[in-house]
């Protein structure tokens, strides 16, 4: 089962900032488990207004956090879903 599919433990503030916390840990020594994550934030333009918006503040703050030079492919990653 994918993470994004488990609705009870992600997709609320907790679970939202989780993700966020593990992308930003483990984008520069694990791109592909940091990737994985972040793939659950993808759809984040379809979501509800009060879930996209806690996924686009968790994507910016990824953005921020996890330097193009330190893993380009993750910061580019959360960039594209941001928009």
């Amino acid at each position: 089962m994918t993470m994004a599919n488990n609705n009870k433990m992600i997709w609320n503030e907790r679970g939202v900032n989780w993700i966020a916390d593990r992308v930003i840990e483990l984008a520069p020594m694990n791109y592909t488990n940091a990737s994985r994550m972040l793939n659950s934030f993808q759809h984040v333009r379809k979501m509800k207004p009060y879930l996209r918006d806690l996924v686009m503040s968790a994507l910016k703050r990824i953005v921020d956090e996890v330097a193009d030079r330190t893993s380009p492919a993750i910061h580019r990653q959360a960039k594209a879903y941001l928009g």
